[in-house]
């Protein structure tokens, strides 16, 4: 007779202290508690029905190929994207942020007065953080324990509400801020949240960005990468002053609004459907095409992550489909940030990116001859086919919003594209705003009576001005 010898395995749940017996883990498993997706040992499912042997197996094939479940980090490649309250809550949203302000006080610490100043010797002013978020319902909760964060650590914020993204980046730029956070899950399916950086003059934070100047963004080491942040967020944090910070409120949706009116100007009546899901968004173009030639219909579409470079994605598909209807000139599909885009020509067909590009970038160097322009890597090729003169310069650098920002400035670009969505266009300061991007496709619809299929197709001849 043969004997076997049972090796003891403790069973303990992730986040539990004590150990559970292996029929609990079993019934665990059977009622697909949620911690045992967490647990190392879920694949030792004993005489468990197959259905929930291979649901574990197909969860843990799932776990390795997908990175937002691997990752250690809830930082990514232009800010912070968590699971609301599995991953990144209130408590979380606060710690991070008070690693920003305690960069920022390290670059310009407060100063107090020794015995021999000046009984009124100015103090370095407080650090100007400009806070906003999406309408996501779990923003509300995250920018309250950002805002109580920024205010302990001793920094003046401005809240500007519920806002865009674009209306964020003006924000920030109007207010000659020292830094942003903008609350915001862009990017990610709707029970996901996040936080967006900037710096000053709006300049985003981006993972491995490099900084052209040492005090030219952000003023200091922060304009470095989000990888310092990163890094100090894993050190102890104290309050750099005594006193706390302020809250005041500002309604930059006025000046933001009146900024973009200049852009709309010269247009022949267009029809034109709008699929977006920011409301901001929704009421900004509202507003402004009321006292436009053209017609505009919009499609108020629900929240989750669009993949706006597939041409099978839901969303652009019902943009395509209500092009044909409305028998519209052209359709435009804006992502939940309020700045990444694509096309619809009057046949419901989405346009590719790459040709997009290529239009904005005659229109703009029909305006500015001797202007530089900035492509992102994939798009190289386009570098040939540009109108440059001997004196203008064509960049190539990777797709992030921090690098594209940066040499936009250092070359002094006025435009910068590529296949990501992200149109950039220079204001007084780099901008990426969806309504600017479609402010420019009009005008170049307006300078002729062709439809957009036919501008695509005869892209390789330099816009007339």
């Amino acid at each position: 007779m043969s004997s076997s010898i049972t090796t003891s395995v403790e069973y303990i749940c992730p986040g539990e202290l004590h150990s559970i017996s292996r029929a609990v883990h079993f019934s665990r498993l059977a009622a697909f508690y949620p911690k045992c997706k967490e647990c190392p040992l879920r694949c030792e499912t004993g005489n468990l029905p197959k259905r929930i042997t291979e649901h574990y197996k197909k969860f843990e094939q799932h776990q390795k190929n997908e990175q937002h479940l691997t990752r250690r980090t809830l930082f990514t490649t232009e800010g912070v994207r968590g699971v609301y309250i599995n991953k990144l809550d209130r408590t979380k949203a606060a710690q991070i942020t008070s690693a920003l302000a305690s960069l920022l006080w390290e670059e310009t610490p407060f100063v107090g007065r020794s015995e021999n100043d000046p009984p009124h010797t100015a103090r370095r002013v407080r650090q100007t953080v400009v806070v906003g978020y999406d309408e996501r319902p779990s923003s509300p909760d995250l920018f309250a324990g950002v805002t109580a964060a920024l205010i302990r650590m001793g920094c003046e914020v401005i809240d500007i509400g519920m806002t865009s993204k674009p209306c964020f980046w003006f924000a920030v730029q109007h207010l000659e801020a020292r830094a942003g956070v903008y609350i915001s899950g862009s990017g990610c399916d709707a029970a996901w949240t996040g936080l967006d950086f900037v710096g000053e003059n709006a300049r985003p934070l981006s993972l491995g960005t490099t900084s052209m100047n040492s005090r030219s963004l952000l003023s200091g080491a922060l304009c470095a990468t989000l990888n310092r942040l990163e890094k100090r967020l894993s050190q102890p944090i104290g309050r750099p002053i005594r006193f706390a910070g302020h809250q005041r409120t500002f309604q930059a949706t006025v000046p933001y609004l009146a900024g973009l009116w200049k852009h709309f100007h010269e247009l022949r009546p267009l029809s034109i459907v709008v699929g977006c899901t920011m409301p901001q968004v929704v009421k900004t173009l509202s507003t402004l095409f009321e006292q436009l030639p053209c017609r505009l219909q919009l499609l108020t579409l629900p929240r989750r992550k669009k993949e706006i470079n597939n041409d099978e994605d839901v969303d652009l598909l019902q943009v395509g489909q209500t092009v044909k209807e409305f028998n519209a000139d052209m359709g435009m599909l804006i992502d939940d940030d309020g700045q990444r885009c694509r096309f619809i020509d009057e046949q419901g067909i989405a346009i590719d990116a790459c040709d997009i590009t290529r239009l904005l970038a005659d229109l703009q160097l029909s305006f500015h001859p001797d202007g530089s322009v900035v492509l992102e890597q994939n798009v190289s090729h386009l570098k040939e086919s540009l109108p440059l003169l001997p004196d203008s310069t064509c960049t190539t650098v990777l797709p992030r919003l921090g690098i594209v920002y940066e040499t936009m400035q250092t070359t002094n670009a006025i435009f910068a594209g590529g296949n990501s969505g992200y149109y950039w266009f220079r204001k007084t300061l780099p901008t990426c705003d969806a309504i600017l991007t479609l402010a420019n496709i009009l005008t170049l619809l307006s300078r002729t009576d062709a439809s957009f299929s036919q501008i695509i197709c005869g892209r390789q001849n330099h816009v007339s001005t």
